[in-house]
């Protein structure tokens, strides 16, 4: 019998879970409020180090489990029982695709390893879902009861990878619910007026310290070529402060004399401010497309050097003689194989989002950004072509509405949003 049903997350680095994680917990709070909610922080080498802070923050999660216990549960080193809470397990049978009985727990994978989520879900007893962007979890997929994708593009991308079409759901992408919208400008985002140009640092210390005398040097050059445009240096409230100051130190008097301003803000408040914001490959450029708001992707290659890699290779690259050279191999790869950087641009298969990638200097990103604000028809040309992009909001909805009505089994206690919505690829 049922008494209080869990849902646990799994993810773990400030894109996953302030884009995925956060935005799914809500709607699952928003539709069963009693619904016990567990967060599993895996250890990765993407994470920031302020998640497990921010999911406590957040007040949504009954339990957040750190990554060191997160390893310790899934190696069968540390009992279950603290997630399970007061749920008496259901007959929790899987067949074929994780199908079975309806349980009295669920675990979703929105990040990290697979197998440390296949793991943890037997471990509890839980029946098992994954949101997924890559054909990695063809490996893993009978393990799932159903693994959802963003866009039709992503389906067809697992389906030739082998996965079973059954378990392949469309419902859209959570990280449009993590940025609310923005319905009409404010006083700061009329071009035309007083543009506001934002550069983004990032949410992770090595990005900050490496891109932070580009921006300051783009930010003063688009300063020196139109003065009228108000410019901000976003960074992350989640950075450690002495972190930031010690990297910003040597770059406040000039910037305070340029009028350009230091916001230690949220992305997502800054975004609805902005004209056009400056920034590197990855959750960001999504977010920009749900406000909509036009965007100048960057990717120095000084910087895919400092980036984690996946896997095993991430601690080679550190080696010192290895290292280097496997990260210039890594360099010529990522810009070989990839078209685009950008993930409006790979949902697209076009150019949304203009991209500078390579030995990118100061005053190509200066000159880059202040042709683009001073062109208020092309930046509404982005936003309209990023809301088409984009797609319909509500992604997190739709996962809890699935997640939830397979727990509740035939009592139909929750109410269902369609299983699979034609979101376009």
């Amino acid at each position: 019998m049922l008494t209080e049903p869990t849902v646990a997350l799994v993810g773990n680095g400030p894109g996953e879970v302030g884009g995925w994680v956060l935005p799914v917990a809500r709607a699952l709070r928003a539709r069963a409020p009693s619904t016990r909610l567990v967060l599993f922080l895996p250890p990765t080498q993407f994470a920031g180090g302020h998640e497990e802070a921010l999911a406590r923050r957040s007040g949504l999660f009954s339990l957040v489990v750190p990554p060191g216990r997160t390893v310790a549960t899934t190696l069968g080193l540390a009992s279950p029982s603290p997630v399970r809470g007061a749920y008496r397990r259901a007959g929790a049978v899987r067949d074929g695709h994780g199908a079975g009985q309806p349980a009295g727990g669920a675990l979703l994978h929105l990040g990290g390893d697979l197998w440390v989520s296949v793991r943890l879900a037997r471990r509890l007893g839980f029946q098992a879902y994954a949101f997924v962007e890559t054909p990695l979890v063809a490996r893993y997929a009978r393990a799932f009861r159903a693994i959802f994708v963003g866009s039709h593009t992503h389906a067809r991308m697992l389906a030739a990878a082998g996965v079973p079409g059954e378990v392949i759901e469309v419902v859209g992408d959570p990280r449009l619910d993590a940025v609310p919208p923005r319905a009409q400008r404010g006083s700061h985002g009329v071009v035309g007026e007083r543009p506001t140009v934002i550069f983004l640092a990032g949410s992770r210390p090595h990005f900050l310290r490496y891109l932070l005398p580009l921006w300051s040097e783009a930010a003063l050059e688009v300063r020196r070529r139109d003065g009228r445009a108000r410019i901000l240096l976003g960074v992350s409230p989640l950075l450690d402060e002495g972190a930031v100051e010690r990297y910003l130190q040597p770059w406040r008097p000039r910037l305070a004399a340029a009028g350009v301003e230091v916001a230690r803000r949220p992305a997502a408040d800054l975004l609805a401010e902005a004209d056009l914001v400056v920034t590197i490959p990855g959750t960001t450029t999504l977010e920009v497309a749900a406000v909509p708001v036009a965007a100048l992707v960057v990717l120095p290659l000084h910087l895919i050097g400092v980036a984690p890699l996946e896997g095993l290779a991430h601690y080679v690259a550190r080696l010192p003689l290895l290292g280097p050279r496997l990260i210039r191999r890594r360099a010529a790869v990522v810009l070989a194989r990839e078209r685009f950087v950008s993930l409006p641009n790979r949902l697209a298969g076009r150019v949304v989002l203009p991209e500078l990638v390579g030995e990118v200097t100061p005053a190509q990103v200066a000159e880059t950004a202040a042709a683009l604000v001073a062109d208020a028809a092309r930046l509404r040309e982005i936003e309209a072509a990023l809301r088409e992009v984009a797609g319909p909001r509500g992604a997190s909805d739709r996962l809890a509405a699935r997640i939830l009505a397979d727990m509740t089994g035939a009592e139909g206690a929750v109410a269902t949003a369609p299983v699979r919505p034609e979101v376009p690829a």
